[in-house]
């Protein structure tokens, strides 16, 4: 996938997000080694994986996802207060 097709996803998801009254997004994600991306709804438990109809998506080496992200969760993180 490239970063235009992502920008493109994060586009049209924006729009989604700002139809809902809802703020949070109930997502998990790990960066690894600065590289690869592991993203999704799926609590990372047996239930989670195995009973639960959850989405992930891996992504790995792609360093520029995976800066994005980095970039993301810590201007979230400064924004929560």
């Amino acid at each position: 996938m490239t970063l235009s097709a992502i920008s493109d996803q994060r586009t049209a998801a924006n729009s989604i997000a700002t139809r809902s009254p809802h703020r949070l997004v109930h997502a998990k994600a790990v960066v690894a080694d600065g590289a690869s991306v592991v993203l999704g709804s799926a609590n990372w438990t047996v239930s989670g994986f195995e009973h639960n109809h959850e989405l992930d998506v891996a992504i790995p080496g792609d360093t520029a996802i995976a800066t994005a992200l980095e970039q993301q969760f810590s201007s979230d993180w400064m924004s929560s207060g």
